[in-house]
């Protein structure tokens, strides 16, 4: 079995939710290694290492400061924290990043009978992610017209992310972080990045023998159901969609009753049905 440590930023917002799916997740990998947070707030009831913010040699505040959209100061953050962990945080080699809206409805195992990662696909396509990894990179693009590297999670090698780092620091004479957040235009797009489609097309261009590509099913909702066991790997309830349960009374007070009934449909089901499941 493949020895890899578990990496999840957990933003304040998604601490409730987290909460509830966490330990279900942890169910569904074959994993015994150690599980590294990145949150704010404690997690109840949770065998894990908090990562301590300063060991990054940037912050959400510096980011805010640097970017002319501060609002996506945070989004922005936990994608550079991702690289730097696997890079200087855990002394793993091998590292698995999930974001922490996924909720896994069946096993899945994220390495090959030779230990090759596996990385799942999905078919999202944004523009501006791809103009971001070029000026990083000169010899970053998107391999494959069809694959898209972003889904909610990602397998990452240290050797490798240090390459890539070193490359463009190299290139560019300055620190990757910077360098990262200098190349963002939120002129193109209000989301102008991606850590996953930049370590995923790294990968297919240059490493592609040391990877193996898949396609499961997940997709993302905004209501948790019990068919989503029947169809899918794994969902996601992404904090944009406004319905996890903490959303509810800010929906009541704006009469918005259609949103109010999805926000109680997912207390459901993340506090009973979910547990039933388990």
């Amino acid at each position: 079995m493949q020895d890899f440590d578990i990496f999840i930023p957990v933003a304040t917002k998604d601490v409730n939710f987290f909460s509830k799916v966490v330990k279900f997740n942890l169910k569904k990998i074959n994993f015994n290694n150690s599980l590294y947070l990145l949150s704010e707030k404690e997690i109840p009831n949770l065998n894990y290492i908090n990562v301590d913010e300063n060991v990054f040699p940037f912050s959400k505040n510096s980011i805010s400061k640097q970017i002319i959209n501060p609002n996506r100061s945070g989004w922005i953050y936990q994608q550079v924290c991702k690289i730097y962990f696997v890079s200087n945080v855990t002394k793993n080699k091998i590292t698995l990043v999930l974001d922490s809206d996924l909720l896994f409805t069946k096993k899945i195992n994220f390495f090959t009978a030779e230990n090759k990662p596996i990385y799942t696909t999905g078919d999202e396509y944004n523009i501006a992610y791809f103009e971001h990894m070029k000026k990083l990179y000169s010899g970053l693009e998107r391999v494959d017209m069809n694959l898209s590297g972003i889904s909610h999670h990602m397998i990452f090698n240290k050797d490798r992310i240090n390459e890539l780092i070193n490359i463009i620091e190299k290139e560019k004479v300055k620190d990757f972080y910077d360098v990262f957040i200098e190349s963002l235009d939120f002129n193109i797009s209000n989301s102008p990045c991606s850590e996953y489609e930049i370590y995923f097309n790294f990968m297919l261009k240059y490493y592609p023998e040391e990877i193996a590509v898949r396609n499961l099913q997940w997709r993302n909702v905004d209501v948790l159901k019990i068919d989503h066991f029947k169809f899918y790997n794994y969902i996601s309830l992404p904090d944009y969609v406004k319905t996890r349960p903490i959303y509810f009374f800010k929906h009541l007070k704006n009469l918005n009753l259609k949103m109010a009934s999805k926000c109680i449909k997912n207390f459901i089901f993340l506090n009973i049905i979910l547990r039933f499941k388990s």
